[in-house]
């Protein structure tokens, strides 16, 4: 225990000591992370040299145990050989990392790095040839030696991942650390405890620079490092007999993370996303994106991590790996329970699974689609945006739809998918469109379409999904002024692109973001422009005189300069079919652009003697009142958008177009009388 205790003390006083000059070594070599404003949100450039303070310190605080006389001195000198070739992987690994951190390694090499680190950690003999769990036994045989690489890079990557927040590292793996000093202690192995002891009390003393706000960080040189020598740790600590490794304490001390790496892998894969892609739904984003403060976030994970070590202790104690798998049970459950983490990785991961298994119970029709949605993280509703756009995918005929949000400057993530069963045949066969997602200078997500050849490319209608995507942003994304669609999105579309047989298309509208200044066709114009609300009943492509007449004069208004809007009610379900005539039909709520106009077809709840009951009108009608419009044009006969504009008395000049008398209802018709009157 003394040893373990000079040991600890060593490293944390080296540490405490080196950062300093690690720090000005780091800012002296360019070893320094730049803000961006947008992941990297620190307020000034922070030296990355951590790695350098850590492996000097534990390497001192090492040879100050072997080299100062004591009780003891000479075994701990005897077994020290067979501890080279980690301390060289440690070396080698830690060299990786200052090169990533100077030069930024392409995912490969960084993998060739670490495998190399490994590589020499195995040559000194760390092989688990067998494991026990829940006294299970395994022989590994030919698999003993991929395991153990597995399990190594592993520990290096997990932990490389959790280094996300200042300080979070640090205080996480010096509990762990401390934690497999105590298994060694009670396995009676005095190195592997020296070497925990030493590696705790580094990061301790790294702690004191890298707590929040941080003046230096690890960088992958030092979280490296840690996984390295925490995943050999985690093995060493952990032998019940020759080569035979009891799995279930491990795993208890690495639970957070590898709880955060398996949701994070399991988010990426199932969004279509690569495994390196960064985001913002790692532990300690959902932490603090529930309200808490950097210093409680830290709080709050060293309890969780309490929690686990402790589980992984007793475990080993007691002889019991049930002790370790129910406080990580219990952790995770209280994540989830609470709605701080993995929630949303859970649904996700379920939706997938009822996408491959409902067909098992409800055989799928051709042509009929299948979709799945989730919102990972952030507050935009992107689901009102993902009904627009299904919406558009069956006037289209498309065979995919993909709309993928992940915008760690926004703190949002947003993942949706559909698709049209009996449509995946030959994908060489299909057209493809990619429309790119900008938040300032940042790609921040993507919406991916793809359609039939046979069917000849509409490109207006294509021009159109990009301008309703383009307008939610401009809506609903927290404002900045650079936000918007790539401008290539819709250049191609003004270039008179070729349709599929040969033929040219004219010029079609385009309409900008910023400012007030919309281009249409060969014609600009600026300045304030008069704003039309048409309040119709159906619109386009539904039939009928009154729904034709909207359209036309709609539109021709637009073409003239005007920035006009139409409001009707949705008659068509998700699936595209028209249910009119239908009593008891529901319908949602969808925003679309018809060339220059914007539709708004507001969702229903049923039809009863040809009213359609659509409880939300009045209240749209009222955010609409909000718009300031110069004229609301209401087109007659229309029940319901009478009683609606009756109700929240709006207050704009109002033109009314009686279309034709054909309300067969006759006591119907006489009880709309008075509000035709007070209109």
């Amino acid at each position: 225990m003394g040893t373990f205790v000079l040991t600890l003390g060593w490293s944390f006083g080296c540490c405490l000591l080196l950062t300093p000059a690690a720090r000005a070594l780091g800012r002296r070599w360019g070893l320094v992370d730049q803000p961006d404003g947008q992941r990297k949100v620190h307020e000034k450039p922070t030296p990355v040299a951590g790695g350098l303070a850590l492996l000097a310190s534990v390497g001192l605080a090492l040879g100050a145990v072997l080299l100062i006389p004591y009780p003891g001195r000479d075994y701990l000198a005897g077994q020290v050989s067979g501890w080279i070739g980690i301390l060289v992987g440690a070396a080698i690994i830690c060299l990786v990392g200052l090169v990533d951190d100077s030069w930024g390694l392409r995912g490969r090499y960084k993998l060739l790095g670490q495998l190399a680190a490994v590589a020499v950690a195995l040559s000194s003999g760390l092989v688990v040839r067998e494991i026990l769990l829940f006294r299970w036994r395994m022989e590994l045989g030919p698999l003993a030696i991929p395991f153990t690489i597995f399990f190594l890079l592993g520990a290096i990557n997990a932990l490389n991942l959790l280094d996300g927040m200042d300080g979070m590292l640090s205080i996480l793996g010096s509990i762990i650390s401390l934690a497999m000093a105590a298994l060694a202690i009670l396995g009676g192995q005095a190195v592997e405890a020296c070497l925990a002891a030493a590696l705790a009390g580094a990061l301790l003393g790294f702690l004191r620079y890298n707590f929040p706000p941080a003046s230096i960080f690890l960088g992958d040189s030092g979280s490296m490092l840690t996984g390295f020598l925490v995943g050999v740790l985690a093995l060493r600590t952990s032998w019940k007999g020759p080569a035979t490794l009891a799995l279930g304490a491990p795993l208890a001390l690495l639970a957070l993370p590898i709880l955060d790496s398996s949701m994070a892998i399991l988010r990426r894969k199932l969004t279509g996303r690569r495994i390196s892609t960064a985001d913002c739904g790692h532990l300690h984003h959902c932490l603090q994106r529930r309200g808490l403060s950097p210093r409680q976030v830290l709080l709050w994970v060293s309890l969780s991590g309490l929690t686990t070590v402790l589980g992984g202790i007793t475990s080993r104690a007691f002889q019991n790996d049930l002790w370790g798998a129910g406080s990580t049970l219990a952790v995770f459950l209280g994540l989830v329970a609470t709605r701080s983490f993995g929630r949303a990785e859970l649904v996700l991961a379920a939706q997938r699974g009822l996408v491959f298994l409902r067909p098992v119970w409800q055989p799928r029709k051709e042509g009929q689609a299948r979709q799945l949605q989730v919102h990972l993280q952030g507050s935009v509703n992107w689901k009102e945006l993902w009904e627009q756009l299904t919406w558009n995918a069956f006037e289209l005929n498309l065979n995919s739809l993909c709309l993928d949000v992940n915008a760690p400057v926004m703190q949002e993530s947003y993942h949706a998918r559909w698709n049209r069963f009996g449509t995946q045949g030959d994908e060489a066969a299909d057209w493809h469109l990619e429309i790119p997602l900008l938040f300032g200078k940042a790609g921040v997500g993507r919406v991916q379409l793809s359609g039939p050849l046979v069917q000849e490319a509409n490109w207006g209608k294509l021009a159109r999904i990009a301008r309703t995507v383009e307008d939610f942003l401009s809506a609903s994304v927290p404002a900045n002024p650079e936000a918007h669609l790539l401008p290539s999105i819709l250049l191609p579309l003004r270039k008179e692109p070729p349709s599929m047989d040969g033929s040219r298309t004219s010029l079609l509208p385009v309409r900008a973001v910023s400012g007030r200044r919309v281009a249409l066709g060969h014609a600009e114009h600026r300045g304030p422009r008069l704003r039309v609300c048409h309040l119709g009943k159906f619109y386009a492509p539904a039939y009928g005189g009154m729904e034709t007449h909207v359209r036309t004069l709609a539109r021709a208004q637009g073409e003239a300069g005007a920035e006009v809007s139409v409001l009707c009610v949705n008659h068509r379900n998700p699936r595209g079919e028209d249910i009119t005539w239908r009593p008891f039909a529901f319908t949602n709520t969808v925003r679309e652009w018809d060339g220059p106009v914007r539709v708004i077809r507001m969702g229903r709840q049923g039809n009863l003697a040809r009213l359609d009951i659509s409880l939300g009108l009045p209240g749209l009608l009222r955010g609409l009142s909000r718009e300031s419009f110069d004229v609301l044009h209401l087109h007659l006969p229309n029940p319901c958008m009478l009683l609606s504009l009756a109700l929240c008395q709006a207050r704009f000049p109002l033109v009314v177009t009686y279309h034709s008398d054909v309300i067969r209802q006759r006591i119907l018709g006489k009880c709309l009388r008075p509000f035709e009157h007070l209109l």
